[in-house]
């Protein structure tokens, strides 16, 4: 906790598992990049980071994160810059600024089966067409939308097979 960068870093690292940690109060709780690849985050607590709780970037690739509270980051719960993820199941995505953003460049980035709700702005933010899946997900009572996009049109492929409710 209380790090000036990142919580944990994992950076080039090969199978991974991080299990049982509590990661609060620095820049990003969780950092996955340079290339990373079989890492595996569950049953974690990501929280009150100023940033993001967990961040995918830099290449990393068949990133798991699995029945993780990820709450009161300070901007997304989740953000996958770049890279490749698996996002569930059954995380708790809970009042963060988003519950999870998927930059264009997550290409075959999955969400599924998680909760994501009360977050301050949005759901689940898509910057691009290039995401895998998004379903399964229980999207609820987040202050602006269930989903956001920078590209016109892309929350409807991602609509069915999420339950959403109680969105301005």
């Amino acid at each position: 906790h209380d790090n000036k960068l990142s919580g944990i870093d994992v950076n080039n690292s090969l199978r991974l598992r991080l299990t049982g940690n509590v990661v609060y109060g620095n820049d990003i709780g969780l950092h996955v990049h340079g290339r990373s690849r079989s890492v595996t985050a569950d049953a974690n607590r990501l929280t009150a980071n100023r940033a993001d709780g967990l961040r995918v970037a830099t290449g990393a690739s068949a990133v798991t994160a699995s029945r993780n509270l990820i709450d009161f980051n300070h901007r997304a719960g989740v953000f996958v810059a770049e890279g490749t993820a698996r996002i569930g199941p059954a995380n708790r995505l809970l009042d963060n600024e988003m519950g999870v953003w998927l930059s264009s460049d997550a290409a075959g980035t999955a969400v599924l089966d998680n909760t994501i709700e009360a977050n301050v702005l949005d759901g689940v933010h898509l910057a691009g067409l290039r995401v895998g899946q998004v379903r399964g997900n229980t999207i609820r009572a987040n202050r602006k939308a269930a989903f956001s996009v920078a590209t016109r049109g892309t929350a409807s492929l991602f609509l069915a097979g999420n339950r959403l409710a109680g969105h301005p």
